[in-house]
């Protein structure tokens, strides 16, 4: 007997992502309900410390609520694109959602 397992990828949801032109800050807010799940955020543009896109992992909301995440980054241009990924191996892409000055 033969068992095949496919696991199933995790589901990630981009609820918002928020671009302050005043504070140069970028707020993006993620649901994912796959336990023990890290997801990483990447920016479409370069940090210049690094030369490398922006990236970070997400952390929980404040207040804490299972299977929703959030991250901030300051000191960013705008971006055109926010990739979500998982670790256990799902990826959403988003625009802006939202620009406030």
């Amino acid at each position: 007997v033969d068992v095949t397992v496919n696991p199933t990828v995790d589901t990630i949801t981009i609820t918002s992502v928020t671009y302050r032109t005043g504070k140069a800050e970028l707020t993006v807010n993620a649901t994912d309900n796959t336990p023990n799940v890290q997801l990483t955020c990447t920016l479409n543009v370069i940090n210049p410390a690094t030369g490398q896109d922006w990236t970070g992992v997400m952390g929980p909301t404040s207040p804490p609520e299972p299977g929703s995440y959030t991250i901030i980054f300051t000191g960013v241009t705008q971006p055109t694109l926010v990739t979500i990924t998982s670790n256990a191996g799902g990826k959403a892409t988003s625009g802006v959602t939202q620009v406030k000055p």
